[in-house]
């Protein structure tokens, strides 16, 4: 009776300390952003009537609703009235947000998504989704986007 009782709490204290199913937090984080560009080089068509290509290196400032700030760096591709790029949004403290997106343009100026690839600091292993849309600014070379992100953060 004693080896069955000691087998018990043994089994009892390894389904104790194994790890249980990791738990997530879901947050939605959303901001304004102001972006340029810093550097296109544009690609005309080898065939006559055919589209062009645009290569761009952009940057902007993102101001959070909790009022943090982030730089991004971006990389982006154009071509006939959609792009596909890659961010990133690196926060003061050093955390940061590596999206991809897609967008095209309409009416209202350039509307897109984002998927979360990765991130850092308390990003680290987020998973997650976002969006954005341009809004009008009478600006001469720099455009204002509503943005979110709806992120999975595991608890750590």
């Amino acid at each position: 009776m004693y080896r069955s009782n000691s087998l018990t709490v043994a089994a009892l204290g390894v389904a104790l300390a194994a790890p249980g199913p990791v738990l997530a937090e879901q947050v939605t984080l959303r901001f304004q952003l102001v972006t340029q560009d810093v550097e296109t080089t544009s690609y005309g068509s080898p065939v006559e009537g055919g589209n062009s290509l645009e290569i761009a290196k952009a940057v902007g400032t993102a101001v959070f609703e909790d009022g943090r700030i982030a730089q991004k760096i971006f990389t982006y591709n154009a071509d006939n009235g959609t792009l596909a790029g890659y961010s990133k949004y690196v926060f003061e403290n050093g955390d940061a947000l590596n999206p991809k997106f897609s967008a095209s343009w309409s009416a209202k100026g350039v509307d897109g998504d984002y998927e979360l690839i990765s991130g850092t600091g308390a990003y680290e292993g987020a998973t997650g989704s976002g969006r954005f849309d341009s809004v009008s600014a009478d600006w001469t070379g720099a455009t204002l986007f509503d943005g979110s992100f709806t992120l999975e953060i595991p608890d750590s």
